[in-house]
């Protein structure tokens, strides 16, 4: 090379190294050629690798309009969410229902007698029972620490804290942390080493052994479902209406509440439109790809990175013969997608970009009149043969590993190994073949300076030989 390797050409007045570096140009060219193609193939299989992408994309577009539950999801309307809120899973009958909230469900809450401090001890020492639960006390222990106690101990199912009410006057505070009647607050007092009762003397029960302070007291909601009474331990209900759990927000005897559940259409408008959107995606990257522009003035081509290729053609033809796929066993008028609003647009241009168009209009209309039939159209109800699990199916042999277009992108790189290979073999040869001009020239420069010593040695003999 002729950053390591050098000639001076003195004896031959040749400017050795520009010779050799432009018999090398010469010598390099296959090279040229060879990274040439393995830059376009590299390019090819960038190209294939974003298109497994956009067909990924548009493969769970497709997945999700067959899925089971697209057909089945229901949304919930109610007149006034101040009263009543609710959700619905999916399958939940379509229907509409009257609901009055008479009395929402509580949670009890009561109080410890009035201390001086929060932080002073008790001088309590024993064991008494929260739902059950041992919580021990002993004189160290402040109104503080007992809140901390109970807090801690496993499912007492009770929330304790200390309220400061006026100056000098604290009082412990206990709330289930369940509403409802039957989960109001039992105690089992315990006794101090002195005799007394625990609880009494912090004043939570009286002398007959009952809460002494109650705040609230426990209570379960009360409810109508169109006209029937229901009575449950807590606001949230999720076994009267199948499918449905409401959530009782505030209490309005007055009122009739409405409740409306319906199929959630928004939710298959919103997802055809990702359909149509992914699958235009893929249609312009094809485009892209195939493209091919001809200009006359300088009689040049230009031509996509994939332009040509079998391959992507078969891709393309194959996702454009769903537009036109009758699927059987529903209303003729919603059998195909072009019948439901999902389509190319008129015109030459748009035939030949195969772009669609959703018009929502026509989509909604025909959901409101063929639900069903266009629900075992797109798969999601019934058959299990329906235009989008076919699709998905479809695009998953296409974007799985092994599948057609990882067979493609191995392909591609099979090539570029090979080609690999050759330019590092081509690579040594040129790096021999510059070596050899190099020793070629510098032999030369010395052949050259033999004869130049030679004709200087007869020149000087004939010289003074006449003299």
């Amino acid at each position: 090379m002729a950053g390591t390797m050098s000639v001076s050409g003195l004896i031959s007045g040749m400017s050795t190294d520009e010779v050799i570096s432009k018999l090398m140009e010469v010598e390099r060219q296959p090279l040229t050629t060879l990274n040439k193609k393995k830059t376009n193939l590299n390019n090819k299989a960038d190209a294939w690798r974003q298109l497994n992408l956009k067909l990924y994309a548009l493969k769970d577009a497709a997945y999700a309009l067959q899925s089971i539950d697209m057909f089945r999801s229901r949304t919930v309307n109610v007149s006034d969410q101040s009263v009543v809120t609710a959700t619905a899973s999916s399958g939940a009958l379509t229907s509409n229902y009257n609901i009055t909230v008479q009395k929402l469900a509580k949670s009890q809450s009561l109080t410890s007698d009035a201390m001086t401090s929060a932080d002073t001890a008790l001088n309590l020492t024993g064991t008494f029972q929260i739902n059950g639960k041992d919580i021990t006390i002993t004189a160290e222990d402040t109104l503080t620490t007992l809140a901390e106690k109970i807090n801690k101990t496993s499912d007492v199912k009770v929330m304790a804290s200390v309220i400061k009410v006026n100056d000098n006057e604290y009082k412990l505070v206990l709330t289930s942390r369940e509403t409802g009647v039957s989960n109001a607050i039992q105690f089992t007092d315990g006794t101090t080493e002195d005799g007394n009762s625990i609880l009494q003397s912090l004043g939570i029960l009286n002398s007959e052994g009952l809460v002494k302070n109650e705040t609230q007291a426990a209570q379960d909601a009360v409810f109508t479902v169109n006209g029937l009474q229901i009575t449950k331990s807590s606001n949230t209900v999720d076994d009267v209406i199948a499918g449905v759990t409401l959530n009782l927000k505030r209490e309005s005897p007055g009122t009739v509440i409405e409740l409306n559940v319906s199929e959630d259409k928004d939710k298959i408008v919103n997802a055809t439109k990702n359909f149509v959107e992914k699958y235009n995606d893929v249609m312009k990257l094809i485009n892209e790809y195939t493209s091919y522009s001809y200009d006359s003035e300088s009689d040049t081509r230009t031509t996509g990175i994939l332009f040509g290729d079998s391959t992507l053609m078969y891709i393309q033809s194959q996702l454009k013969q769903f537009l036109s796929k009758s699927i059987s066993g529903v209303d003729k008028n919603v059998s195909l997608l072009t019948l439901v609003g999902i389509s190319t647009g008129s015109g030459v241009e748009a035939a030949k970009t195969g772009l669609l168009e959703f018009d929502e209009t026509t989509f909604r209309n025909k959901l409101d009149s063929n639900f069903e039939d266009i629900g075992k159209m797109f798969g999601s109800i019934g058959s299990s043969d329906g235009l989008f699990t076919q699709m998905n199916d479809l695009l998953n042999e296409m974007t799985r590993t092994k599948g057609l277009i990882s067979i493609r992108t191995d392909s591609i790189q099979s090539e570029i190994k090979v080609i690999n290979e050759s330019i590092e073999a081509l690579e040594e040869r040129l790096e021999k073949r510059e070596k050899a001009y190099y020793s070629q020239f510098s032999a030369m420069e010395q052949a050259l300076a033999r004869l130049q010593t030679q004709a200087s040695y007869i020149s000087a003999f004939f010289a003074s030989s006449s003299s």
